[in-house]
C-alpha cells in the first residue's frame, strides 16, 4: 500500500492520503502541495486517471466542471429535475442542487460515493446517490427528468455500452417533453483520435437536435481537450445559451473560447461515421489511439510511483 507515501518532484509534493481497491479499479486520494505558491490540492485518481481535483477551499480546479455547469444551468428552467450519471467528487451535482434544482446521481462504484463524502465533503442529502449501473437504472426507471448529464468515464474511455443507440433511446425515454441530455467527452485529443463524430451520429438517430461545444484552442499536449454535446428533445429549446456565473479566474479564458457559440457539425464526417449499437460496437477499437495517447500523457505528468497499483 502507498498510503502515507510522499513523492517530491520539482516544486511539487505528492502525498497519498488514502488508497482503495474496488471492482472498478484502484482509487487514490492524493494531497498535492506546491512549495512555490504554498497551494494545496486534493486529487481523486482512479486507475491513474484524474477524476477530480479541488483546491483547499473545495472548489474544482478542473475547467470542464464549470463548462458542464454553465450548459446545465443555461439550458434548463429554474427548479428543474436533473439526473447525473457519474459522481466523481460530486462538485457538479452539489452545485446544481444548491442552485435550486432537484438532483439525483447514479454511480456504479460504491467506493466513489464514500470517497466523495469523506474526502470532498459531498452532502448526499442535497443530491442523493443511487448505486447502480447507469444503463440498468435508466432502462428500468420510470422517472422523467428535465436534464440528464452524462459523465461516465472510467479511466480513459466511457464504457462502450454507454455510447450505443439503444442507450440513448433509453435516455430519451427518461426525458420530459423539453428535456435535454448533456454529454461530456473527456480527452477528445482535438478529435483526431477519438470517435466523436460516431457518438454524435449515434445520438442523432434518437435525438436529431444536437449542439457541439469545445475549446477552439486545444491544449498543447493535444490530449486534454474535451468536447460537450447537448441533445434537445425540442429543437426550439436548443436555442438557449450557457449560463453566466462566478467562476475561478483560471477558467474564464477557456469558458470564453468554448462558448463563442456551438461548433459546426460536419455532414461529411457524419456520413462516414459509424452508428454504435448493442449488436455492432467498435467504439473501444476506434478510440484505441486516444487511450494510448492519454496513458502516455499521464506518465509524463505524474510521478510513476503514484501510478502503481
Amino acid at each position: 500500500h502507498l498510503k502515507g507515501k510522499t513523492v517530491k518532484q520539482g516544486e511539487m509534493e505528492w502525498t497519498v492520503q488514502e488508497e482503495y481497491q474496488s471492482f472498478y479499479g484502484s482509487i487514490k486520494i492524493i494531497k498535492i502541495y506546491n512549495k512555490k505558491s504554498k497551494a494545496n490540492f486534493n486529487l481523486f485518481l482512479q486507475e491513474g486517471v484524474v477524476q477530480s481535483i479541488v483546491d483547499s477551499k473545495g472548489y474544482s480546479v478542473a475547467n470542464f466542471t464549470y463548462v458542464l455547469e454553465a450548459l446545465a444551468r443555461g439550458f434548463i428552467e429554474k427548479n428543474s429535475s436533473i439526473l447525473c450519471l457519474g459522481l466523481g467528487a460530486g462538485n457538479l451535482p452539489i452545485s446544481l442542487a444548491q442552485n435550486g434544482h432537484s438532483v439525483e446521481v447514479v454511480e456504479i462504484n460504491p467506493i466513489c460515493r464514500n470517497v466523495a463524502v469523506k474526502h470532498f465533503n459531498y452532502d448526499s442529502s442535497l443530491a442523493p446517490v443511487i448505486i447502480d449501473d447507469a444503463r440498468v437504472h435508466v432502462k428500468y426507471s420510470r422517472k422523467k427528468y428535465d436534464l440528464i448529464v452524462i459523465d461516465v468515464y472510467q479511466a480513459d474511455l466511457a464504457p462502450d455500452y454507454l455510447v450505443t443507440k439503444e442507450f440513448f433511446k433509453d435516455l430519451s425515454d427518461r426525458l420530459t417533453k423539453n428535456g435535454k441530455i448533456i454529454l461530456y467527452i473527456s480527452s477528445a485529443a482535438a478529435f483526431k483520435a477519438h470517435p466523436l463524430n460516431d457518438i454524435i451520429k449515434t445520438i442523432q438517430t434518437v435525438i436529431p437536435n444536437t449542439l457541439l461545444y469545445y475549446d477552439e484552442k486545444p491544449a498543447d499536449d493535444d490530449v486534454t481537450t474535451a468536447a460537450f454535446i447537448v441533445a434537445c428533445s425540442d429543437k426550439n429549446t436548443c436555442k438557449r445559451k450557457p449560463a453566466h456565473f462566478e467562476i475561478p479566474a483560471n477558467a474564464i479564458e477557456i469558458m470564453n473560447r468554448v462558448f463563442k457559440g456551438p461548433k459546426p457539425i460536419s455532414r461529411h464526417n457524419l456520413l462516414t461515421s459509424t452508428i454504435f449499437t448493442d449488436n455492432k460496437n467498435n467504439y473501444q477499437w476506434l478510440a484505441r489511439k486516444q487511450s494510448r495517447l492519454r496513458r502516455q500523457y499521464i506518465i509524463s505528468q505524474y510521478p510513476y510511483e503514484l501510478l502503481i497499483n
